[in-house]
């Protein structure tokens, strides 16, 4: 059976002029689910996860990403999905006029511990 977690009350943060809001924040849980608002101009700095497989799943708008191992750009429009493994240099902005939005999934889940970010 299906273990079900208590509710509660998600508090988005804001990070590098993202809204970031951790849907599993607490919970003992094999993943993390969050849901990233990129507003017009927004961008995640350089980064990458040494532990995690991260797996973004776009909602509206457009974000573009950059992943350093690939040497190519990606853009990430409603309905596309991009896992990025760990150890991976990635970056994203939203070039565009619109909000944009998508899920994030951390597979183990998110620690801050695991992450690297460059400027």
């Amino acid at each position: 059976m299906a273990q079900m977690q208590p509710a509660h009350r998600v508090v988005p943060i804001d990070f590098h002029e993202l809204v970031i809001s951790d849907y599993t924040a607490g919970c003992d849980v094999a993943a993390s689910l969050a849901v990233i608002d990129v507003a017009p101009g927004a961008s995640h700095p350089r980064a990458r996860s040494t532990r995690s497989q991260k797996i973004y799943l776009g909602l509206r708008g457009t974000v573009d990403f950059t992943l350093e191992s690939e040497g190519v750009d990606f853009a990430i429009a409603a309905n596309d999905l991009l896992v990025i493994e760990p150890n991976e240099w990635f970056s994203y902005r939203n070039n565009h006029d619109e909000l944009a939005q998508m899920v994030l999934v951390h597979v183990p889940p998110f620690t801050l511990d695991d992450e690297e970010l460059t400027t």
